[in-house]
């Protein structure tokens, strides 16, 4: 299995602005709107962005952490892996397993949306995510919200709602 730091291009010893300066520069070449129709592309994204996701949520570039000592998310998963062998884009894992890293990712709501963002199911997450106060939207709602409406070929809605967060 592939490191998230290989995928990025980056050392393990990369500060947190290295780290979001490389997915930027991949997320461009990548992404499906510079590639339409492009499979080896989508699944390049896919990758990059567990590997990013994978990074930042298991501590940045600290040493001390799970993903700097093997790269092994709380599941057992590896690269956006889990357990059962099933693909998470967001590198979380299998859905049961260990997956949650923060109160927010506890929030059944949230875990609907990723899932649903997971197997393509944008509209659905969209019907979630909108479900959730103002007062409750955090940094990942905004990027599951312009994830979802990039799914759905929403670009402008995309790149509005990844603005406000």
């Amino acid at each position: 299995m592939t490191n998230p730091y290989e995928v990025l291009g980056i050392p393990t010893t990369a500060t947190e602005e290295e780290v979001k300066r490389a997915y930027r520069k991949l997320a461009k070449r990548y992404h499906p709107d510079a590639n339409p129709n492009n499979r080896l592309a989508e699944q390049k994204m896919k990758e990059i962005n567990a590997a990013y996701d994978q990074i930042m949520n298991g501590g940045g570039a600290d040493t001390s952490s799970a993903h700097s000592q093997g790269g092994y998310d709380q599941s057992g998963g590896y690269g956006g892996y889990g357990q059962s062998g099933q693909y998470d884009p967001f590198g979380g894992g299998y859905w049961g397993y260990g997956q949650s890293r923060s109160d927010e990712s506890r929030d059944p709501r949230m875990q609907s949306a990723r899932s649903y963002i997971n197997y393509g199911h944008y509209r659905e997450a969209l019907n979630v995510l909108e479900s959730m106060a103002e007062s409750e939207r955090t940094a990942t709602w905004y990027y599951y919200a312009a994830t979802a409406h990039a799914g759905l070929g929403n670009t402008i809605a995309a790149i509005e709602t990844a603005e406000r967060g």
